[in-house]
């Protein structure tokens, strides 16, 4: 009888330890979650003269660091870009609310020239609920790259920065035209995408200096040496997931995002702001 109450007594103890270990385990992810880190890349180009600096903020999802993203712009301010580009799913499809992104672009704006291209969140706002999001983020002065694109001299550089929001479905119908003539652009040419797979294979050979894309959220769990497990709507280990990427002629470079679109919590995977170097030869 004694032994049986042992056993009894064990079993509770640990079932209390492993309900306290998944506690501080959930705790610290949850944590982890609100923790900004800062992602630094170099690139060398022979079509620039000193350097420039380009931050990327890309999937907010209305997430906030800090009261009104103070701690977020902050860490943007220290940065001191040259250039902030945006690509896409600051806001939340399911919610009409777009207060969150707005604040935090105007904010941005008074630190650098903000190029923003939409992704599928702000798409279903705008294209199926009717958002006038677009009008209120140029009212902010930010710049909407919507298959189009801007030039703007910075130290005596020239930059072309281009933009797309299309899906790989919708590429041949509204961006094919639009990319095909930003190849042929003078200067530096950046090249704002929100997905990351328009890069597997028909932007692969791009003829552009520099790529940016978001939307893969950093594979969601980051298993170290292998990466970012998974996509909800590519499966698992979906290619470029967060980092710098070789293309054909380009860099490619894949935010791992701010925040989450889905009650999925990030493990091992900080919310990221990218920063990128452009350094002359």
């Amino acid at each position: 009888m004694r032994k049986e109450s042992q056993k009894k007594l064990l079993k509770c103890l640990l079932t209390i330890a492993g309900i306290v270990l998944c506690s501080i385990l959930l705790i610290s992810i949850l944590n982890d979650n609100e923790n900004l880190t800062e992602t630094f890349y170099k690139v060398n180009s022979s079509k620039i003269k000193g350097s420039i600096r380009i931050v990327v903020a890309s999937d907010l999802h209305n997430m906030e660091f800090g009261e009104n993203n103070e701690e977020l712009i902050k860490k943007i301010v220290d940065l001191k870009p040259d250039i902030i580009a945006i690509t896409g799913d600051m806001v939340n499809k399911d919610n009409v609310d777009v207060e969150v992104c707005l604040r935090l672009c105007e904010r941005l704006r008074e630190i650098a020239p903000v190029y923003y291209v939409y992704g599928n969140h702000e798409g279903t706002l705008i294209y199926e609920k009717g958002s006038q999001l677009p009008k209120l983020l140029r009212e902010r002065g930010i710049t909407i790259l919507e298959n189009a694109s801007a030039s703007i001299n910075i130290n005596g550089n020239l930059i072309e920065i281009g933009g797309t929001s299309s899906s790989i479905k919708l590429y041949e119908r509204y961006a094919k035209d639009f990319i095909e003539d930003f190849q042929m652009k003078e200067g530096y040419k950046i090249l704002l995408c929100h997905f990351p797979d328009l890069f597997y294979d028909i932007l692969y050979d791009v003829d552009v200096d520099l790529a940016f894309a978001g939307h893969y959220h950093g594979g969601i769990i980051q298993i170290p040496g292998m990466g970012g497990l998974y996509s909800i709507e590519y499966g698992f280990f979906p290619r470029y997931c967060s980092g710098m990427f070789s293309l054909k002629n380009a860099k490619l470079v894949v935010s791992r995002g701010l925040g989450e679109s889905r009650q999925i919590p990030r493990i091992n995977n900080q919310p990221e702001i990218v920063v990128v170097d452009v350094m002359g030869e």
